[in-house]
């Protein structure tokens, strides 16, 4: 899977394009500052987006400020009451904030998720599989090869290698 936005000095972009415009376009994610730019080339997009980090550092070093940082770890969280009420009663049980239980929270999701979405595996001839679960599938593989196959697990996969 190709990366599918861009990153310049902890600055972050997606890229999209205008049909009615003709042109590429993006702005800097995660500030609260409104930094845009854009490009009628694909060649020239990449430097059009770090031109745009560049000067805003520029401006906020020109006006003595300091720059937006993209993801300073504080923002708000929208949730059910009754999850909003569960979550700080085990909060509560556990002697830890609600900010930390979804901190984490947070950090386990995505844990399970840079697993799940991103393994494959590749393994060499005479390595066995212990198993291989998912919600719906389970194989027990102790006598096939894992390199007789590649398989890219779901989000609820369990995986154990000799």
């Amino acid at each position: 899977m190709g990366k599918d936005f861009l990153e310049y000095k902890g600055y972050y972009t997606r890229i999209e394009y205008s049909v009615e415009d003709k042109i590429l376009f993006g702005k800097i994610e995660g500030i609260n500052d409104l930094i845009n730019f854009e490009s009628v080339s694909a060649e020239n997009i990449e430097d059009e987006f770090k031109l745009a980090v560049d000067d805003y550092l520029e401006y906020c070093k020109t006006l003595g400020v300091e720059p937006d940082k993209a993801y300073k770890g504080s923002f708000n969280v929208r949730m059910s009451p009754d999850l909003h009420r569960k979550s700080a009663i085990a909060a509560f049980k556990r002697g830890i904030s609600l900010n930390e239980i979804i901190s984490l929270a947070v950090d386990s999701y995505l844990k399970k998720s840079k697993i799940n979405l991103n393994l494959a595996i590749y393994q060499s001839e005479g390595q066995k599989a212990t198993s291989i679960a998912t919600n719906d599938y389970v194989k027990n593989s102790r006598n096939t090869n894992i390199s007789d196959y590649v398989m890219m697990l779901s989000p609820n996969v369990i995986s154990k290698l000799n």
